[in-house]
């Protein structure tokens, strides 16, 4: 306890900053009961005469007892290394019962020694005290709410316990209690206040390292054998970790492919958002356009003049799996400018292009808010026609934190050679950003009524 109320207190102060005390600390906590047990070794090998006096034997055992399981477990430490220091944290237990034995004993023979650690160990007891209240108080205050279900006894934020209110009523009423509940990547506790099970121990936690080189099919089969209909998708995950679709790319590719987005819930927050996946009922119909190659008269940036700037295509398009569709990303340009996909495609007869645009979840909580503006013409003989225009702004309206389906007209150029022009705008510069817009890869079908037309 000592030590986290002061580890707490250098990780939120300028020691943190400024020196390396804090990296110190972590260092001591991890290599600190290998020196420990060394040291402890030593004092029982010294003492081995003991097991010579009948008096003594009993002693030297139990202590010879508790330095065995601290040093089993030092050892499962360094051979499996825990995921953080609090898994690290909970085999201390025998490392804190040999402390108490050797402070005992240095008491014992050094009585000034004594008198100095105990002033030092008040004074720093007194500090971490005083923190320890500062840090009650403030977190009573920023936690106000209880989370208003059965399973839970907590307070968190007020904006976070609606959320998770709205999710697992939302889970318990979409599943059985027997139906195993995908979560992903980091969200145990929706399992636990739902009272649901994961199809498989590998996905209770997906970590950026995996624990079988299978990970993604063993996670796969599970979820197929269970016929899995509901997916809880965590779009916050954690700071400093890279993103989902990098390290699980399988798993990723197989929701992108199986699932869709059923709700989005979110309040107001930071990054307060999740998703809820329902597997895809019918199977797409049509043909997808193949990937345009990212080329200066394909695809450039353009002023608010027309005139194209110096960005290259590379950074302006990239073909990716976006939650959960397949999409090309068109990083938006801001200050009055545009970026623009310029695709050539010859129009089959009685032809419907199909697609759909977003902003990436993680990219709708950036700050400062900026909203992206996606237009899709098409070029003819004629000149240009806008077939299709809409704003998005889902930092600031909730309602466009999701995909705008769009369906577009093109029996009008069949049997023509056109240019269809995608192309996205930003307001700010922080827009000009991957994350800020995607088109969903378009397919061409045929419309079921013959009548075609615009939507969205």
């Amino acid at each position: 306890i000592l030590f986290t109320a002061l580890t707490a207190a250098v990780f939120n102060s300028w020691v943190f900053r400024e020196t390396a005390i804090a990296d110190t600390l972590v260092k001591l906590f991890y290599y600190g009961p290998v020196l420990l047990l060394l040291g402890g070794g030593w004092r029982l090998w010294k003492r081995r005469g003991a097991l010579d006096q009948t008096a003594c034997r009993s002693a030297f055992f139990r202590e010879l007892t508790v330095w065995s399981h601290a040093s089993a477990l030092i050892v499962l430490v360094w051979l499996q290394v825990p995921q953080d220091y609090l898994h690290m944290a909970v085999l201390y237990a025998p490392i804190l019962i040999l402390l108490v034995v050797y402070a005992d004993d240095f008491w014992g023979k050094n009585r000034l020694g004594s008198r100095f650690v105990v002033i030092v160990g008040v004074g720093l007891f007194i500090v971490a005290a005083g923190y320890s209240v500062h840090l009650v108080v403030s977190l009573r205050e920023r936690y106000s709410q209880p989370i208003p279900l059965a399973r839970a006894g907590v307070r968190i934020t007020p904006p976070a316990a609606a959320l998770l209110s709205d999710l697992v009523t939302y889970t318990r009423a979409e599943t059985r209690p027997e139906e195993p509940l995908p979560v992903m990547p980091y969200a145990p506790l929706i399992h636990f206040l739902s009272d649901r099970q994961a199809p498989h121990r590998l996905s209770y936690i997906m970590w950026p390292f995996s624990e079988f080189p299978d990970r993604d099919r063993k996670i796969i089969d599970a979820m197929e054998r269970a016929n899995s209909q509901l997916v809880i998708y965590d779009q916050g995950q954690f700071r400093g970790f890279p993103p989902f679709e990098e390290y699980v790319p399988d798993l990723f590719r197989y929701l992108v492919e199986q699932f869709e987005i059923d709700r989005v819930f979110t309040h107001p927050g930071p990054a307060s958002h999740m998703l809820a996946l329902r597997r895809t009922q019918a199977r797409e119909t049509g043909q997808r356009l193949a990937a345009p190659t990212p080329q200066p008269d394909g695809v450039w940036a353009e002023g608010p003049d027309g005139a194209r700037r110096g960005d290259s295509a590379e950074s302006l398009l990239r073909t990716v799996d976006w939650p959960f569709r397949p999409v090309w990303a068109l990083r938006p340009t801001a200050a009055g400018g545009r970026t623009v996909l310029s695709y050539p495609f010859s129009v089959p007869r009685n032809a419907t292009l199909e697609t759909a645009i977003a902003t990436h979840p993680r990219f709708w909580f950036r700050f400062r808010p900026t909203s992206t503006t996606f237009v899709l013409e098409v070029e003819d003989a004629t000149g240009r026609h806008v077939v299709f225009s809409k704003v998005l702004d889902p930092h600031r309206k909730p309602a466009d934190r999701r995909w705008h389906e769009a369906s577009v007209d093109l029996r009008r150029w069949a049997g023509k050679g056109v240019v269809l022009r995608f192309s996205t705008a930003t307001q700010a510069e922080i827009g000009e950003n991957l994350d800020a817009a995607a088109w969903e890869v378009p397919r061409i079908v045929s419309p079921p009524d013959g009548t075609g037309g615009l939507r969205d």
